[in-house]
């Protein structure tokens, strides 16, 4: 036997099925976060006495960060309401750590002026902190495969080539070979332009930042940004796992031209890929920071 719902009752089931969905609480936004100083040092010198804090950040935006890109304190007072200000402003660098899974509590570090050796704390301190939560659906994380295949030619990608960063991949050998092509080009007398658009200007920046160690296995990843938005980088293979570097040195400033030695337990696959973190304002996250009563040693 079919059964045949009356028109009015299929109505008040379709009201009753609206209601329910409208009723459906609607997402939580992520809890504020929390601050935990771990270490805080007071160094006072004849110049400039300062007092360093390290602290740990805890929270839902925390938890999904990659780094803290920067603090920014707008206020900071002790007990005796001395202003703890910085005279060139508190704003920190930022703090990176190789990609994968963060195993530990996010983790910066800011300065202030050094209370007064009467406080026994510092009683307030306010401001903004910057999370980095970069993804590729943010632009924030740049995947860059077979950089490998072409050693000492700039990496090709259409958001390097709008924000204005370059970046190379270098062997030792790709690199003294450039060297050596762009002696014998002076030498013949006919200019460094043979080397192609913009190659020219890019090892002249390089010469002054020659490639350090001499490690068996080793990647060289020279970075230009004048913007300073490039955070950080790792290596990965095919499938997005983790290439673990033994350790990592840099030489030079990014804004004019950095080289960052990664030395390895073994050559690179040649299915590697290249993640560039950026801070563009999508990735970035700013959000209020407030200390109450922090204890002096």
């Amino acid at each position: 036997m079919r059964t045949v719902l009356h028109p009015l009752l299929v109505t008040v089931l379709g009201i009753a099925t609206a209601s329910m969905l409208s009723a459906q609480p609607s997402p939580r936004p992520p809890g504020p976060l929390r601050f935990n100083v771990t270490n805080v040092s007071d160094s006072r010198t004849t110049n400039l006495s300062t007092c360093t804090l390290d602290l740990n950040v805890f929270g839902d935006a925390a938890d999904d960060a990659m780094s803290v890109l920067r603090v920014r304190i707008t206020k900071a007072v002790d007990e005796l309401d001395r202003d703890l200000i910085m005279p060139q402003g508190n704003t920190t660098g930022f703090s990176f750590t190789e990609g994968g899974p963060r195993m530990q509590a996010l983790r910066t570090q800011f300065r202030l002026r050094s209370p007064s050796r009467q406080s026994g704390t510092i009683k307030l301190i306010e401001g903004e902190i910057d999370l980095f939560s970069p993804t590729s659906a943010n632009g924030g994380k740049l995947t860059l495969p077979g950089f490998t295949s072409r050693a000492s030619e700039p990496i090709q990608h259409p958001t390097l080539k709008k924000l204005g960063i370059e970046a190379v991949y270098l062997t030792r050998e790709s690199y003294e070979a450039r060297v050596q092509q762009m002696a014998t080009a002076q030498k013949a007398g006919g200019g460094l332009e043979q080397l192609g658009p913009g190659l020219a200007d890019l090892f002249r920046g390089m010469l002054g930042n020659p490639l350090m160690g001499d490690a068996r296995y080793t990647a060289y990843i020279y970075l230009k940004d004048s913007g300073n938005r490039v955070v950080g980088s790792d290596l990965v293979d095919g499938q997005g796992n983790l290439i673990r570097s033994r350790g990592r040195s840099s030489r030079g400033s990014m804004a004019t031209g950095m080289i960052q030695q990664i030395n390895l337990d073994a050559p690179l696959p040649d299915d590697s890929q290249l993640n560039l973190y950026v801070s563009v304002p999508e990735a970035v996250r700013s959000l209020p920071l407030k200390l109450e009563n922090v204890a002096l040693p």
